[in-house]
């Protein structure tokens, strides 16, 4: 009987917890929904990041500092020096096709528990267009739309669609996309320590506004257009080109150029507006077109562009539309000029020598010269090392100066206070410096500075090194000193 009644309890205890609701696992951040899934106005993931942290109450540094930096780039790394790529040049990766997108990603869907972060950058176009000019450096957005968001109550955000270097008017008020705050006239990246949707980093002015620009609406068609289609295929890439092996946009091109243009290359390059190389690379399989290519050739022939990536065309698919606006001047991507490496050379070597007063930085040898530092890098490892070297040797000397010549200042005020009878406390001695210096950068020391003070009172002769060595832990202040 007893037996019986153990069985039962078993049966009931397991029937009870059968019954119990399973609760989700939980995330270590809020599990925030991105805006604008499944449409062309998909958010970004930097405007992701950046509402992530404000919905923790804590700015994107702290956020990328605290949680994701470490798993970025391992424990082991310099935070503070990655975390400045992060906030300058290399933020703007995250909305890319490239791996390090792929890898911020799956770090914000195991922190979120969320499964539909994919969509806030452009890695479904992995392996179907080429990587160059595809996400801007720099923050672009739409004033008008940033007006309508707030005016709707809605929260204000980045859409994936003004990252992109293609983009340069928005598709809904046909207005080109500003990139310098109207208030400090400067840009700014789009992930920066305290970054905020709407507002600019930099002096935190509202980026919204419903002035017009003035742009002739005529002139600017071709880029709405342009703007259009890119959000077009914001919308249906993800979905189209998610179980696709290999991109049909070869096969296409081939198709296109037999069927229309009789096999004729140069032709088809001319009505496409680019160079005959491009289209045989293209046929070829061994160029991938950029996103503003194929914008462009989407909208000559009458194909959308996930169309052209991701479907075998047939004759009647091609609608080729040959107009003036479409066949005017059309804005290109232009390589930059040829730079006089002699003249680099010659430049990077005085450098390197020593012969420049102050050792200039590698930053402002490229702004010199008008070029990049990555190219002065690339071509002169060398010289571009011997400099780094002498500009941080110079950094180092000039903040030891600057330290010795601050302490110096702070001991004659010191002093100047003592003979004046009074106690020199750091209150005192602060407000008796002169304007612009700082006693932490000093590195005043308040008891052994007024211990030396006290000792060159006695002994005028005395030097500091044997000043500080006389002094005991248990010596006795003067009565003007307590």
């Amino acid at each position: 009987m007893f037996e019986f009644m153990i069985s039962d309890l078993i049966l009931m205890n397991e029937a009870a917890l059968a019954d119990e609701p399973q609760l989700p696992e939980r995330s270590r951040l809020y599990s925030l929904p991105p805006i604008g899934g499944g449409t062309g106005e998909v958010e970004c993931a930097t405007s992701y990041l950046a509402r992530l942290a404000n919905a923790h109450c804590v700015s994107t540094w702290q956020l990328l500092k605290q949680e994701i930096a470490s798993r970025l780039f391992g424990a082991e790394a310099n935070l503070r020096n990655r975390l400045s790529e992060l906030v300058s040049t290399m933020g703007s990766a995250f909305n890319g096709e490239n791996d390090t997108s792929k890898k911020f990603i799956g770090i914000l869907s195991a922190l979120t528990g969320r499964k539909d972060l994919c969509e806030l950058t452009m890695s479904f176009c992995h392996g179907f267009i080429g990587p160059r000019f595809l996400v801007r450096v720099k923050q672009a957005w739409c004033a008008a739309c940033l007006s309508e968001f707030k005016a709707k109550s809605l929260e204000i955000y980045y859409p994936l669609l003004w990252q992109l270097h293609t983009v340069v008017a928005c598709p809904h008020h046909g207005t080109p996309l500003a990139l310098k705050c109207p208030a400090c006239h400067q840009s700014f990246h789009p992930l920066t320590a305290r970054t905020r949707p709407g507002y600019c980093p930099r002096c935190h002015h509202w980026l919204g506004s419903t002035a017009s620009t003035g742009k002739n609406a005529g002139e600017f068609a071709r880029e709405v257009a342009t703007a259009k289609a890119i959000a077009n295929f914001l919308r249906d890439g993800a979905k189209s080109l998610c179980g696709i092996q290999k991109s049909a946009f070869p096969k296409n091109i081939e198709q296109l150029l037999n069927s229309h243009f009789a096999g004729n290359t140069a032709a088809l390059a001319r009505f496409l507006k680019v160079n005959r190389y491009s289209v045989l690379a293209w046929k070829g399989g061994g160029h991938r077109p950029t996103l503003l290519s194929l914008a462009d050739a989407s909208l000559n022939v009458g194909v959308p562009m996930v169309d052209l990536l991701g479907r075998q065309l047939v004759e009647a698919d091609f609608h080729l539309r040959v107009s003036d606006d479409c066949q005017s001047g059309r804005r290109l991507f232009a390589s930059p000029p040829k730079r006089d490496l002699a003249e680099m050379r010659q430049v990077l070597e005085t450098a390197a020598k020593g012969a420049l007063t102050p050792a200039p930085s590698l930053n402002k040898l490229a702004c010199q010269l008008k070029c990049n530092q990555t190219t002065l890098q690339r071509r002169f490892p060398a010289l571009t090392e011997m400099i780094k070297v002498r500009h941080r040797q110079y950094g180092k000397i000039r903040i030891q100066v600057r330290e010795n010549l601050f302490r110096s200042i702070v001991n004659v005020t010191v002093t100047s206070i003592h003979k004046a009878g009074l106690y020199p406390s750091q209150a005192r001695v602060r407000e008796s410096l002169p304007g612009g210096i700082d006693m932490r950068e000093a590195h005043w020391h308040p008891r052994r500075e007024r211990h030396e003070a006290f000792s060159r009172q006695r002994n005028p002769g005395i030097g500091r090194e044997q000043g500080l060595a006389d002094q005991s832990h248990q010596f006795a202040l003067p009565v003007s000193f307590q």
